[in-house]
């Protein structure tokens, strides 16, 4: 092969000079895609690298170089060989027909967006009460259970139950001795409490009666209160225990008399209470029962009247003596106690038991408990004892899960 056919097949073998083509990196690509929409075009931006390479381009034209061998030739805008030029890179964006400065002037700027609450998809989502709901379940439960809940309101059992009506229909009917102890002095009973001293001349040495200031304004209530129905009077007497003011868990006033010294020269009275846990059994072992309490129930007990003057205590408002029985006796409880088995003797262990001034009413279906509260409230009623409706719990129907006692 001669050399000229050696150049000629060298020549052949020389690659066309390569032109700056318009390249569209990926980034540019995945941010802006080409629609098939022949609504938008086309635009060519213009990018960092171009114009630094289109500059570069001039300058070297405008150099010129003294030596002739030294002379460099000015590379052309799409040549890619010449010294220190870089592709001409160019995006391709996509945009609408129209006012382009009107289009890119809509776009708002990221300092402007008000920054993400609550709700936005910057945090955990949350369902319609504020708490966080990651897979957005809250909702559908709520109205699942909504659903179910009004379903639920046809059913008899969801409906008002008899009792509650019968309850209602008794605090009704018993509103006579429901509203608390009548502001007069008790009637006297079988059983009254009376106070017997061992040594009736021993004398006692009493502390000062002192009184809070912020129970002053109910104390002095309470003594108008207990002279009116005459259950207190005053007195003059020799010897007098101080009455201690104790709040209450509610904040109102309770009064006991120190009858400490007094109690160590009575004569104690061994009545015995009721067993507690063969009440709790009976009343467990029962479908339908009741609670009822008495309202001040030891101002509805009267003391004798040869031991009214052994009574007598000293408050900051003056000297005292009470006709019913006192917060401090030692005798008092069993008193009160006697006189509840007393006037329900032959009731109790059937359906009544009785532990001071609770009553406890006890019956296998609702009908038979009616009955029993009739019998109760009217043994209540000719004894002159009062109740108070707060305190009563009537016809409470006796959970499924108590059946296994």
């Amino acid at each position: 092969m001669t050399i000229a056919g050696h150049q000629g097949a060298n020549s052949s073998k020389r690659k066309a000079p390569v032109t700056i083509e318009e390249v569209e990196d990926e980034e540019s690509r995945r941010r802006y895609p080409t629609p098939a929409n022949e609504n938008h075009i086309l635009e060519e931006i213009e990018t960092d690298v171009e114009r630094d390479a289109r500059h570069h381009i001039g300058a070297m034209k405008t150099r010129t170089s003294g030596e002739a061998t030294e002379k460099r030739t000015v590379p052309k805008d799409n040549d890619t060989r010449a010294i220190g030029a870089q592709p001409n890179t160019k995006r391709l964006v996509p945009v609408r027909w129209g006012n382009r400065e009107r289009d890119r002037a809509k776009v708002p700027n990221i300092a402007e967006k008000s920054l993400p609450t609550r709700h936005s998809s910057f945090e955990v989502p949350r369902d319609k009460f504020g708490g966080e709901d990651k897979l957005g379940l809250n909702d559908l439960i709520w109205e699942e259970v909504k659903s179910e809940l009004e379903e639920l309101q046809n059913f008899e059992e969801f409906k008002p139950r008899k009792t509650d009506q019968l309850r209602e229909q008794w605090f009704t009917k018993c509103q006579d001795i429901m509203n608390g102890a009548p502001p007069r002095l008790p009637p006297m009973r079988e059983i009254n409490h009376h106070i017997p001293l061992i040594d009736q001349n021993k004398r006692y040495m009493y502390h000062l009666p002192r009184c809070p200031d912020a129970m002053k304004v109910d104390l002095m209530t309470k003594i108008d209160k207990y002279l009116k129905a005459e259950w207190w009077q005053r007195a003059t007497v020799s010897q007098a225990a101080p009455l201690l003011c104790i709040p209450k868990k509610s904040g109102q006033l309770r009064t006991v008399v120190d009858c400490r010294k007094r109690n160590d020269n009575t004569v104690r009275d061994v009545t015995p209470f009721p067993d507690q846990d063969q009440i709790r059994m009976d009343v467990a072992r029962a479908k339908v029962r009741s609670k009822i309490d008495l309202s001040d129930a030891y101002e509805q007990i009267r003391i004798i009247p040869g031991d009214v003057l052994k009574t007598a205590f000293a408050t900051v408002f003056g000297t005292f003596t009470s006709q019913v029985m006192q917060q401090g006796d030692c005798n008092a409880p069993s008193t009160f106690q006697r006189l509840m088995t007393e006037i329900f003797r032959e009731h109790i262990g059937k359906f009544v038991h009785v532990y001071l001034d609770d009553i406890f009413v006890f019956s296998e279906s609702v009908e038979e408990h009616e009955e029993h509260l009739e019998m109760v409230f009217a043994i209540l009623r000719k004894a002159e004892l009062y109740l108070k409706k707060e305190k009563c719990d009537l016809s409470s129907a006796k959970p499924v899960c108590s059946d296994i006692v």
